[in-house]
């Protein structure tokens, strides 16, 4: 899970949409502190995969009834603004800061039979900070 950088490399690293897919977080984390120069950013945004900000929550639901069962991501927990919290602290980086971040959506899902079936989900939204 190294990343193939030196230390103190970057002056800011990001991890968009991404904490809750890295099997060991913390480890993930602690190798983003380490490449970037010390005083300087280190950010991750993600959606709220356990408080229902999942955006492929509707889908999964559709599916469970076609008796599929959808998977997740290996390490949701740290979609939990503590538990981020916590990964951030832990890390030893200081000044951390987190927030919330409010985002309206649709889905439509759409189901086409024939030799195969295929589903189609459509999602708009518009980010909006508390």
């Amino acid at each position: 899970m190294a990343l193939p950088f030196p230390d103190d490399s970057f002056d800011v690293a990001v991890m968009p949409l991404v904490i809750f897919f890295v099997p060991d977080p913390a480890k993930g984390v602690a190798e983003m502190a380490r490449v970037v120069r010390p005083g300087d950013t280190i950010a991750a945004y993600g959606w709220a995969l356990l408080e229902g900000g999942f955006p492929y929550a509707a889908p999964h639901v559709e599916m469970r009834e076609l008796g599929v069962a959808p998977g997740m991501p290996p390490s949701p927990e740290a979609s939990r603004i503590t538990v981020l919290r916590h990964l951030w602290t832990g890390a030893g980086l200081a000044s951390v800061a987190t927030r919330a971040i409010d985002v309206q959506r649709s889905s439509t899902i759409t189901v086409l039979t024939g030799p195969t079936q295929v589903q189609a989900i459509v999602s708009t939204g518009h980010p909006s900070a508390r």
